[in-house]
C-alpha cells in the first residue's frame, strides 16, 4: 500500500514538471517518499500518545536522541513497511511509558548500562545494512563515540541539575542500543547457522 501510494505521488510530482523523467528518477523519488511515510506514520502515532500523556517535549527529546544515535550505530530493520510502522510505534509508545515511570533510584546502575552498551559498540562497530557503505564505517564509529559521550555527559548534567529530561535522553539512547543489539544477535545467529550447514 505504501509502495503504491508513494509511486502515485512520485509520478504526480514528475508529471507536474516540464522536464521528462526516467523510470529510475521516479523510483528514486518513490523510495524517498516511502521513507518519509515510514517515518511520519509512527511519529504521528507516537506524538498523539505523548500529547495525550502530557509528554510531548519528552517525546521530542527521546525521538531526536534516538534517531541521531541510530543513524550512527544503525540496528534492526524490519522486512516490510507495515512491520516497520508497527515496531516503530511500539518502541516509541513503550519509551514514553518508560520515561513517565523512570525513577532516579539506581541512577549509577542506569549509567553503567549505557557504559556497557557503549563498550559493546566499541567492540562491534556500526551495523551497516548495506555493505556498499563499508567505507563509512570508521566515520560512523567516530560520530557514534562522540554522540555516546555527549549523551552520557548530558544525562549526568541533567540529572544533577534535577532536570527531568535526562530520562528522555536516557531512554532514547537505550532504545537505539536495543535495536542495535537485536541486529547484532540476528547476524550472529545467521552466521552460526551458515557455519553449521
Amino acid at each position: 500500500m505504501i509502495e503504491h501510494l508513494s509511486r502515485l505521488i512520485a509520478k504526480s510530482l514528475y508529471n507536474n514538471t516540464a522536464e521528462k523523467s526516467s523510470s529510475e528518477e521516479i523510483e528514486m523519488l518513490q523510495y524517498g517518499i516511502e521513507c518519509i511515510i515510514n517515518i511520519l506514520i509512527p511519529l504521528i502515532i507516537i506524538f498523539i500518545y505523548a500529547f495525550l500523556s502530557h509528554k510531548t517535549l519528552d517525546m521530542f527529546i527521546w525521538f531526536l536522541s534516538f534517531i541521531l544515535l541510530r543513524n550512527f550505530i544503525d540496528g534492526y530493520h524490519t522486512s516490510s513497511h507495515f512491520r516497520c510502522i508497527i515496531l516503530s510505534s511500539f518502541v516509541g509508545i513503550l519509551s514514553i511509558i518508560l520515561i513517565s515511570n523512570m525513577s532516579t533510584a539506581f541512577f549509577i546502575f542506569k549509567i553503567l548500562i549505557i557504559v556497557l552498551l557503549f563498550t559493546a559498540f566499541l567492540m562491534i562497530g556500526p551495523m551497516l545494512q548495506n555493505q556498499s557503505y563499508i567505507y563509512m564505517k570508521q566515520s560512523l564509529r567516530k560520530k557514534a563515540i562522540w554522540t555516546f559521550l555527549i549523551y552520557i555527559t548530558s544525562i549526568f548534567l541533567l540529572f544533577f541539575l534535577n532536570i527531568q529530561y535526562w530520562t528522555s535522553l536516557y531512554i532514547g539512547t537505550i532504545s537505539a542500543c536495543v535495536l542495535y543489539l537485536i541486529e547484532f544477535l540476528i547476524r550472529k545467529y545467521k552466521s552460526n547457522y551458515k557455519t553449521e550447514t
